[in-house]
């Protein structure tokens, strides 16, 4: 069946405009590069030390302490913030190529059901549509059965343009 589910992160971040920023690099050229940067709000000032990779990313995305155009950040420097992010069970299958092994499907399972417990998930039901169902056989007919006495259950809507069958 067809699901979505709604995965809930909640992030801690460091916002606040960037007063100084500098970078040591080694006379030697080799050795680890380190770093300090101050942020500040309006209420709060505070002084960093950054790690190579950090170095390496502020310098990529071109940081620099100059005149800004937009105000001071308010508030506390480190902030939270919940993201929610849309899954399809689909996508969590997307490694697997073919038929889906059941063991794999039951990991899934098993783990959608441990973060809904949880409350980091919610997971919306979908519909599924099923045009020409009088082309189907016995055998799916029975899955089907099998797949809505499910707890997770999508809506199932079926369909046919065939008359009345003897």
């Amino acid at each position: 069946m067809l699901f979505y589910v709604y995965l809930r992160q909640a992030d801690k971040f460091i916002e606040g405009k960037v007063a100084e920023i500098q970078f040591n690099r080694p006379a030697t050229g080799s050795g680890a590069k380190i770093g300090k940067m101050t942020l500040k709000t309006t209420e709060l000032e505070t002084f960093y030390d950054l790690g190579q990779k950090m170095i390496e990313a502020l310098t990529k995305e071109n940081v620099q302490a100059r005149l800004n155009f937009f105000n001071v950040p308010k508030g506390e420097l480190q902030k939270r913030k919940e993201f929610v992010h849309t899954v399809t069970f689909l996508a969590l299958f997307s490694d697997d190529i073919g038929e889906i092994k059941s063991e794999v499907r039951e990991r899934i399972n098993d783990k959608v059901a441990e973060w809904h417990e949880e409350g980091k998930a919610e997971i919306v039901p979908d519909v599924l549509f099923i045009d020409e169902v009088h082309m189907l056989d016995i055998e799916y007919f029975s899955f089907l059965n099998r797949a809505l006495e499910s707890d997770m259950v999508s809506m199932l809507i079926m369909a046919t343009n065939r008359g009345i069958t003897k």
